[in-house]
């Protein structure tokens, strides 16, 4: 019995961290790379990850038939003592009759640390956290609702106290049918969309010279975009409300402006002087 002290605490546990630290050029530059078989090197690698999950973490127990199925040999305790002494390159046993890894207690000690620091932490939002939730007024039996002492009823009117389980106005639920509004979702225009009856008609009764060509253009401009919209009856009637606005003025369009602005003036010029 070695009179070492234990190289990680008693009580460091790492059993949920799933990875361990390998140095590449420190494990492929050791003399126990150089030298191990691929038996020796194949159960040496199990045993460091067994070690790390062990508590104390990077320790492995004194016991053969422990180590034998910890190694990958099952119950084959021959074949392990074939390959123990390589197998166990780097452990050292200490005071409490263990296994230590002195390479890998490094390791350990660092992730234990991280870990403590980080229950620290963790300790230290939550007592935050019910510290606010305290300030913000007393709670109820139930932890809902606030300004009642703890066991004492409720006050208010029946229907103010008509809420479900969840906090929810159970008269609110009753109007939207027990389910909670949804937004309409937005959709493409449909590949083969066609104006009806009633939307020529609106095109028409907007000024739009064409509404066939009007409901083409419309559809031409969202399907090439893939425009999204929640309700395209009402986005073609915007789009013939503003047609004008939407189409660029061609030259007989401009022509027929100008024409009128003419017209006008001659119209204005007759006019008697007053």
């Amino acid at each position: 019995m070695s009179n070492e002290a234990p190289m990680t605490p008693p009580d460091c546990d790492l059993r949920g961290l799933e990875w361990m630290p390998l140095y590449g050029g420190r494990l492929f530059g050791s003399d126990f790379d150089a030298h191990a078989s691929d038996a020796e090197w194949r159960a040496a690698l199990q045993l460091w990850w067994a070690a790390w999950n062990q508590v104390p973490a990077a320790s492995l127990p004194d016991d053969d038939v422990a180590l034998c199925r910890l190694a990958g040999f099952g119950r084959d305790v021959k074949a392990w003592r074939k390959v123990k002494e390589r197998a166990l390159y780097g452990f050292t046993i200490c005071a409490d009759g263990r296994y230590y890894h002195k390479a890998l207690a490094v390791f350990a000690l660092e992730s234990w640390q991280r870990r403590l620091r980080d229950r620290e932490r963790k300790a230290k939002y939550r007592a935050e956290k019910e510290r606010r939730a305290a300030g913000d007024g007393t709670r109820t039996e139930t932890g809902t609702g606030r300004g009642n002492e703890v066991g004492q009823p409720r006050s208010g009117t029946a229907d103010e106290m008509r809420c479900d389980e969840t906090g929810q106005d159970a008269t609110l639920k009753e109007d939207l049918g027990g389910k909670p509004p949804k937004a309409t979702r937005k959709t493409k225009l449909p590949a083969d969309w066609k104006p009806t009856e009633e939307q020529l008609a609106y095109a028409k009764g907007q000024g739009c010279a064409d509404p066939a060509d009007t409901a083409e253009r419309f559809r031409l401009h969202h399907q090439s975009k893939g425009t999204l919209g929640q309700d395209w009856n009402l986005g073609f009637q915007y789009w013939c409300r503003n047609e004008k606005t939407f189409r660029k003025a061609t030259p007989e369009d401009r022509g027929e402006k100008r024409a009128r602005e003419i017209q006008q003036a001659i119209e204005n010029s007759r006019e008697p002087l007053q």
